[in-house]
């Protein structure tokens, strides 16, 4: 399963605001950086904007939130010190985290890398059964059959990554047509690909693509709204004279019941509310309530921005580059950037920068989702004492550094940072702060190679 968001030369975590842009340049002086890692940039703060303003995002923040706090509860209360990474989810009758945690799955599909996708077979949808605390639910997804050149068959799942990351593409391609290297059709053109063969002159626009990726990422399952909606368009003769046009016909046809909820607008506004609480759950003392302040003003104001203006997002396309000679060129991006700052973003060196939105004054501490979603790594992965390292050893020494400390680090970062929170000072070590706050002292991720 594939949730860092990528491009040639970056990625973006999902779920803990967070992007790395391959490159060493300072990026506190955007004015001065490559025209390469300004289009990255873009590329990386589209996934920024789908994670915290579309509906596919904020579920997705939830569902990750609720296992990493399923994990700590059985860590802590299963009286042992030592608890099993990966971690699976049971069902259990005092939550869906199991569930969830499937559907999560199925939602974002297919992320391998293919580029020779010469002949299409078959577009299609297939139901894939789920059992939850309500019962049984069968989900759909999108399945593409495609050939290579040399007559191999594929088989693709089209989910919220293909959607997310086709998307981001072709905005960055767009304004930036190639500046970065051609990435791999799927899933990159995994969309187009749909649209040519399923509406064919939908795609010729490309604009086109990203209002359809970006209406159906209000939805929480993109890949199959994608598919519902092309097929809808090519059964009633509709073919968009504008792009804004596909949003509405988005927004018109889409029909659903959701706990009450039956407009794409009610959808958003309940997941976003539902996001705010679980990321303020990770901030469980008093020295981060301005995290949580933070984390309800982005959230809210990219709601709010996407309800008053839901073609934002060609507003961004349609004024071209970030920058041009060294000066503001896109003044809706630069007002997006002014309204809802920046995620955290780390450069190869180590060094981490961060906007906070202008209008706020909050005292934050944004590096520790960096933390968390080292934390939620280990908790999903098969754990290697002999290779395992935290991706913050670099960052933590660039700090020492300018506090006149040689290093914050040690051989315990490398191989078993959760020790660190048993240190007299624990406060330079952030993971080990966070895993002290947690009340996780006292226990340790283990493996089946460990008990070996």
């Amino acid at each position: 399963m594939r949730e860092a968001l990528n491009t040639n030369l970056g990625f973006y975590n999902s779920a803990f605001l967070k992007m790395h842009v391959h490159s060493t340049e300072d990026l506190t002086q955007f004015d001065k950086v490559s025209i390469q890692t300004e289009a990255t940039y873009l590329h990386e703060y589209i996934h920024y904007l789908q994670d915290i303003s579309s509906t596919y995002g904020l579920m997705n923040i939830c569902s990750i939130v609720d296992y990493v706090k399923l994990v700590n509860e059985v860590a802590i209360n299963d009286g042992k010190n030592e608890f099993m990474v990966p971690f699976d989810p049971v069902s259990s009758a005092n939550n869906n985290v199991k569930a969830n945690w499937e559907l999560k799955s199925i939602y974002l599909g297919g992320g391998k890398g293919l580029n020779d996708v010469a002949k299409i077979n078959s577009i299609c949808k297939c139901s894939h059964p789920i059992v939850s605390n309500q019962g049984q639910i069968n989900v759909e997804k999108v399945i593409v059959d495609f050939d290579d050149s040399t007559g191999k068959k594929f088989k693709y799942s089209v989910g919220a990554y293909c959607v997310s990351e086709n998307m981001a593409y072709a905005i960055e391609n767009y304004i930036y047509p190639g500046i970065l290297p051609t990435p791999a059709k799927m899933p990159y053109e995994s969309i187009k690909i749909m649209c040519d063969n399923l509406l064919p002159g939908f795609s010729n626009d490309p604009l086109n693509i990203v209002a359809l990726c970006d209406s159906c990422l209000l939805l929480f399952n993109p890949g199959t709204f994608v598919n519902d909606t092309l097929q809808e368009m090519s059964k009633t003769g509709f073919m968009p004279k504008k792009p804004e046009e596909v949003y509405d016909f988005v927004y018109n046809n889409v029909r659903f019941n959701y706990n009450g909820k039956t407009t794409i607008q009610q959808l958003l506004i309940s997941t976003a509310s539902d996001a705010i609480c679980q990321l303020g759950d990770y901030f469980t003392t008093p020295i981060f309530k301005d995290n949580k302040f933070w984390i309800n003003y982005v959230i809210t104001s990219a709601v709010d921005i996407r309800l008053k203006n839901p073609y934002f997002m060609l507003d961004i396309i349609r004024n071209g580059s970030i920058l041009n000679n060294g000066k503001v060129n896109n003044n809706p991006f630069v007002q997006l950037l002014h309204n809802l700052g920046s995620p955290i973003v780390v450069n190869d060196a180590g060094d981490m920068t961060f906007i906070q939105p202008t209008p706020t004054s909050f005292e934050l501490r944004p590096e520790y989702l960096w933390v968390f979603h080292q934390i939620y790594n280990i908790y999903k992965n098969e754990l290697d004492h002999q290779t395992y390292k935290c991706e913050m050893i670099d960052y933590c020494n660039l700090r020492a550094g300018l506090n006149k400390v040689s290093e914050y680090t040690n051989d315990r970062c490398r191989y078993d940072p959760w020790t660190r929170s048993k240190e007299s000072d624990p406060h330079p070590c952030l993971f080990g702060h966070v895993w002290k706050t947690w009340g996780l002292m006292n226990e340790y991720p283990q493996t089946k190679k460990d008990e070996a």
